[in-house]
């Protein structure tokens, strides 16, 4: 079997949008600290930069500033913290299967050492994996049609003295019997070039015996302990 895996995308919200990618909301948390602590970051001036808290579940996304710059970038749970220097205006957000955001803007200034978050409305990014079952027809076609049939060691039943079995591929086994024949047995590979037939004639295990008697017919005749028939007799 092959695993086959591809991309789709489920839209996260509740109205249908052209567009998979979008801003939510966007605030200043005026509590929250992180820019002045131990997770804050300077700016090429020295200055403390503005964190710009990214709230999405997705990853994948790249952010291109403006010429302000970007110092860094940090992958939070359920968030994507940004680095920026006070003044920053805009932001494009890009991702390979949800899209391009170009140049938001960003309503309210930028102001150092102060926290914003920003609610990204996205598509959602999933993986799907489809299984599917490489197989094909392995077809047996016996002379004599009444020979039974057996194919990895079970026993199959045909219809108008052909069998047909849908297998995987690869190697298989089959033995096809009859009272009267030979045996004949092998190994058959099955592959994606298409069902596999074997036609398969069958040696006879039989014979034929012709007995007469001179000068007075009417011979009893025995085979094998058995009486058969009389003289001149043929079987």
């Amino acid at each position: 079997m092959k695993l086959l895996i591809e991309i789709i995308l489920l839209l996260s919200i509740s109205v249908v949008e052209a567009q998979q990618l979008s801003v939510k909301s966007f605030q200043k948390l005026e509590n929250d600290l992180s820019a002045r602590g131990s997770e804050g970051r300077m700016d090429q001036n020295g200055d403390r930069c503005a964190i710009i808290k990214v709230v999405t579940n997705e990853k994948g996304f790249v952010f291109e500033p403006d010429a302000l710059g970007l110092v860094g970038s940090v992958n939070k749970t359920s968030e994507i913290w940004l680095y920026v220097p006070y003044g920053a205006k805009r932001l494009t957000i890009k991702h390979p299967q949800l899209g391009m955001l170009r140049d938001y803007v960003y309503p309210e200034r930028i102001e150092k050492a102060s926290v914003y978050e920003l609610v990204l409305t996205t598509g959602r990014v999933e993986t799907v994996v489809h299984e599917t079952v490489d197989m094909d027809y392995l077809v047996i076609r016996p002379d004599p049609a009444d020979a039974l049939i057996y194919i990895d060691e079970v026993y199959e039943s045909g219809t108008g003295g052909v069998v047909q079995k849908f297998v995987p591929w690869g190697k298989h086994t089959y033995r096809v019997e009859h009272p009267l024949y030979h045996t004949e047995a092998g190994q058959v590979e099955v592959s994606s070039s298409g069902k596999k037939e074997l036609a398969i004639k069958l040696r006879p295990a039989f014979g034929s015996v012709e007995i007469s008697s001179l000068p007075e017919s009417g011979a009893e005749v025995y085979i094998d302990g058995e009486r058969v028939g009389v003289t001149p007799y043929r079987g």
